[in-house]
């Protein structure tokens, strides 16, 4: 099911969308935050995205403009901007060669967020886009992030709304869990940015035949 993010009423005037790549719309955002991230007016964002008609909402899934390259302000981190920016610190270096202590960054300096090689543009809107499932996000999300599971199902409940149970092994006698601790976090950073921000999140032994399971409670 489509989730609206936000209400948009883009300017007209043409943008040479050069510097930019491509940014996927996820549930709770919206174009103050998304401009905040990369330091940018919200007039700034709808000059990058021209291909937007009037007054059209954006989906979660969509993909917008954003710029290739962001500027450092007082209070920032690399830790932060490679969270902020789904990186890592080992990511954050390597598109940032010139600078030799990242515990030395500027106000003011303009970084690289993302390699040349990911750029998208430009984009044609699509205003009935195919939204993927929360299923299928939450598969894609586990095997990019190396999660182990063999299972997951969706339930809707009585009051309207769903469970996404990962199952994590089954047919097993042990009752070691087979997920770190890093990855339970990194599952209930997924349900929060890509599934619903208020979901809520659980993970314990279910039984022998079940193993370990996770159970993320949502909202569509």
């Amino acid at each position: 099911m489509k989730k609206l993010v936000a209400g948009l009423t883009f300017a007209t005037t043409l943008f040479t969308a050069s510097n930019t790549f491509a940014y996927t719309l996820k549930p709770g955002d919206t174009l103050w935050k998304i401009s905040q991230a990369y330091n940018i007016t919200l007039s700034q964002l709808r000059e990058y995205n021209p291909q937007i008609p009037m007054n059209s909402p954006i989906w979660a899934g969509e993909e917008i403009n954003v710029p290739e390259y962001y500027t450092i302000v007082r209070g920032d981190t690399a830790w932060r901007i490679s969270t902020r920016n789904h990186m890592t610190l080992t990511q954050f270096k390597q598109l940032n060669p010139t600078i030799k202590n990242i515990n030395l960054i500027y106000a003011g300096h303009k970084i690289r967020i993302v390699n040349i090689k990911d750029i998208k543009r430009p984009f044609t809107w699509n205003p009935n886009p195919v939204i993927p499932t929360e299923k299928e996000i939450l598969e894609q999300e586990l095997k990019a992030h190396n999660i182990p599971y063999w299972q997951i199902k969706e339930n809707q409940l009585p009051d309207g709304s769903y469970t996404l149970v990962i199952y994590s092994y089954v047919n097993s006698m042990e009752n070691n869990d087979p997920l770190t601790p890093q990855q339970v976090e990194q599952i209930k950073q997924i349900a929060h940015e890509r599934i619903d921000p208020q979901a809520t999140i659980e993970h314990y032994f279910f039984s022998h035949y079940l193993g370990y399971g996770t159970i993320i409670h949502y909202h569509k």
